[in-house]
């Protein structure tokens, strides 16, 4: 069956569709239609889950990964400035683990166009050591959430799926499942303090487990690559998709390599010497260029605040010297008035505000 899915969309109905029975969040935009989206999706379908908006992000995850702690498939979602606030728990769950596969669904706001920050959700990541992916387009966030279950089922783990604007809010053609059938959930905890409360020093061994499980997943992490040029430009996420379409484009074939990281934490060493350039072209901050030691916004070739748009990319393509001519586009804007992100708690008491004064 083919349905015209957005980016939030796709994402949970992947999720449901890998049996994922407990998601919790917190509303801000580019999140807040996913989990919407899940409560359409288990009416419809008539679901035995448990989908539900949670009182901050913090105790969302708290809620979501106890569900894991019991065997069930569980998901948390936010925006980038959530994840702060549920980063607490988060540190401790990656060393801790899962039961059942624990999914963090974190939308950055690369811009930002309704943020406080442009932070990139990545770099907490690699700061709580778990795996994150970065889809390209709609269809692979669709396809990534299910890997990223599949991942945590598999290394009882949790796995961030990280989106942006431009693909939570995006819209594709996605190939989806005809029904999404019920399953027999049965929860079960199991006592095991050496893991669930575990002291420091049991804390350190727990360390020593998770590195073990993150080198397994790097030592299986790669990066695909796409024509044969001497200058490699390495990306990931939407950036990725605009520097494809703008070598084509510009015929840049034979000059650049593009290489893509569908998961640009962990990835493992990759001998990149055989090129005369090696770039990281990523949003927002340097993480697949830190882990590769490669240029970037380190040496002022990408910019180090902003969206990668098309025209920025095009520039980048320009200043590294494999694009002959490039019109920069001056666009004279002003300031769209912030606004609260739709299904925000604090709506109503800004409303309540403005007509007393």
């Amino acid at each position: 069956m083919i349905e015209i899915l957005s980016g939030n969309e796709a994402i949970a109905q992947a999720l449901l569709e890998s049996n994922v029975r407990f998601a919790s969040a917190y509303p801000g935009t580019p999140s807040s239609e996913i989990l919407r989206y899940g409560l359409y999706l288990k009416s419809k379908y008539n679901l035995n889950a448990y989908i539900e908006w949670s009182i901050n992000e913090k105790v969302a995850l708290e809620e979501a990964l106890s569900a894991s702690f019991t065997g069930i498939d569980s998901a948390f979602f936010c925006k980038q400035v959530g994840l702060n606030v549920a980063l607490d728990p988060l540190m401790s769950a990656s060393l801790v683990g899962t039961q059942g596969a624990f999914v963090v669904v974190a939308a950055d706001d690369p811009g930002p166009y309704s943020s406080q920050t442009e932070q990139d959700s990545r770099m907490l990541a690699l700061f709580a050591k778990i795996p994150v992916f970065d889809p390209s387009d709609i269809k692979e966030a669709y396809d990534f959430s299910k890997k990223a279950v599949e991942l945590s089922r598999t290394y009882k783990l949790p796995v961030m799926l990280r989106t942006t604007t431009r693909i939570s809010h995006g819209r594709q053609n996605i190939v989806v499942q005809d029904n999404i059938e019920n399953i027999t959930l049965n929860a079960e905890f199991k006592k095991d303090p050496a893991r669930f409360a575990a002291t420091p020093k049991l804390r350190f061994i727990l360390h020593k487990k998770l590195n073990e499980k993150l080198f397994s997943i790097a030592s299986k992490n790669s990066l695909k690559f796409d024509f044969f040029g001497n200058i490699l430009l390495v990306s990931s996420g939407l950036v990725y998709s605009n520097l494809y379409e703008l070598i084509q484009e510009h015929k840049l074939q034979d000059k650049v390599t593009l290489a893509k990281a569908d998961m640009p934490y962990p990835l493992p060493n990759i001998d990149l010497s055989r090129f005369e350039k090696a770039i990281a072209i990523e949003e927002t901050y340097p993480l697949i260029e830190l882990q590769l030691n490669l240029q970037g916004r380190r040496n002022n070739i990408v910019p180090k605040e902003g969206e990668l748009s098309m025209d920025v990319c095009e520039q980048i393509l320009y200043n590294i010297g494999v694009l002959d001519s490039f019109v920069p586009v001056n666009i004279d804007f002003k300031d769209k008035p912030p606004s609260l992100c739709p299904g925000c708690a604090h709506r109503s008491a800004f409303f309540e505000i403005k007509q007393v004064y």
